[in-house]
């Protein structure tokens, strides 16, 4: 059995093989040179011989320095559970830690259910935190409304209404030009250099007919700005644009207050699917 002692400088305790008893080494913790004692005699471990031999074999099954392996090139190794740092800073396989199976069948469990609630949870809130923003719907829409504004006790067609239907999500670069889109403006016999503009851009422009209806048909579904300028109804002095209004008119229209002027407007985001319908009352 291997020669069991303390180091006479920092007290680790050490092992080494019976062949190195009486040779000169370093301790591995701190270094300091020593001397491998010689082995204690084999009558020290039990009262006779019969007995010797069977306390040694129990101790062997039992020894808790047996995990240490010791090899005839390793000069001293530590004796106890926490084993020095090589210097190579690669571990031994007395460093390795062994895992149970069932620790890792665990893990994955727990990390498949995890991947399972947030797959739920995002299809339940629409989906938004696993794919980018996108037109809801294929295919063509349209939408269909009146426009009507107060006129006393009564609420008559606004034919002439402007309605102007602009995609939120356009990066529309250049914007249009407002030059006769507006409801005062008659309309020339060729067609409007905004108009086809703002067709350009996936909205659409139209104007309400003589019983303030309207209808525009839109090249796919999604979320639009819907401006709807009435032909009749006009601002009074404490009914100020809103400079959000403005700001949002002008990311598409070059001059959005003239476009805009003292006419009473309806600007809203809608999100249209199939056919969306609108009705705009101006009081």
């Amino acid at each position: 059995m291997p020669i069991r002692f303390a180091c006479p400088h920092c007290s680790q305790k050490l092992s080494v093989s019976t062949r190195k008893a009486g040779k000169t080494a370093n301790c591995p913790r701190c270094k300091n040179e020593l001397t491998v004692p010689a082995p204690e005699p084999a009558s020290a471990a039990g009262q006779g011989g019969g007995e010797t031999a069977t306390a040694e074999e129990g101790e062997n099954e039992d020894d808790p320095y047996a995990q240490f392996v010791v090899y005839d090139e390793t000069e001293l190794v530590y004796d106890d559970a926490s084993p020095a740092a090589h210097p190579s800073g690669t571990p031994s396989a007395q460093d390795r830690v062994a895992v149970p199976r069932y620790v890792l069948y665990t893990q994955g469990v727990l990390l498949g259910a995890v991947a399972l609630v947030c797959f739920i949870f995002g299809v339940l809130t629409g989906g938004t935190f696993f794919s980018a923003p996108t037109q809801s719907a294929k295919g063509p829409c349209t939408i269909t409304g009146t426009v009507r504004y107060a006129a006393g006790n009564q609420r008559l067609p606004d034919d002439g209404a402007v309605v102007i239907v602009l995609p939120e999500t356009k990066d529309v670069g250049q914007r249009a030009s407002a030059a006769g889109l507006r409801p005062d403006e008659p309309l020339p016999e060729t067609p409007l250099v905004g108009a086809q503009q703002v067709k350009d851009m996936g909205g659409a422009y139209t104007r309400a007919g003589p019983q303030g209806d309207f209808s525009v048909n839109l090249p796919s579904g999604g979320k639009y700005y819907v401006l709807i300028l009435s032909n009749h109804a006009r601002r009074t002095g404490n009914e100020d644009v809103k400079v959000s209004d403005v700001g949002t008119v002008g990311r598409f229209f070059d001059g959005a207050i003239d476009l805009l002027a003292d006419n009473k407007y309806r600007l809203s985001s809608e999100t249209v699917r199939g056919t969306r319908t609108i009705t705009a009352q101006f009081e």
